[in-house]
């Protein structure tokens, strides 16, 4: 006989009432938690980001053989509905740009397709069998 997924975390709430012994309670509460989805809160609780995740900042940028062009770069985002991105600057003009689903200093996600996909790599590892 095998349970679904569902059943198992119905169980684990089930069993934490089934006894008064203080750590076998802690236990079917831990097991519960561990078998329900990743939420969105957690993924972004987890990555909550960097220093150069909050607001903007610029980059210096280290000068290549042919020397400093007067190229400058901020990296950041104005707000919620800003996209995060990178913002390349030449004679303080904005010359170019990239939005990034993620930072490209902590990994940490940007965009709600970002969490999502993180949701969905994370709750992949619960499908892969264990090894024996």
């Amino acid at each position: 006989m095998s349970m679904t997924l569902e059943e198992a975390i119905k169980f684990a709430d089930h069993a934490v009432n089934m006894t008064d012994i203080p750590e076998v309670k802690e236990f079917y509460r831990m097991c519960a938690s561990a078998l329900r989805p990743i939420s969105r809160e957690q993924v972004e609780k987890v990555w909550s980001g960097c220093q150069m995740c909050e607001g903007w900042n610029t980059i210096e940028l280290k000068p290549c053989a042919n020397g400093d062009l007067g190229v400058r770069a901020d990296i950041g985002s104005a707000g919620q509905a800003d996209p995060f991105g990178l913002v390349v600057y030449k004679n303080l003009l904005a010359s170019g740009y990239v939005d990034f689903q993620f930072c490209p200093f902590c990994g940490s996600p940007k965009t709600a397709d970002a969490v999502q996909m993180v949701m969905e790599r994370l709750e992949a590892l619960h499908e892969i069998p264990p090894t024996t």
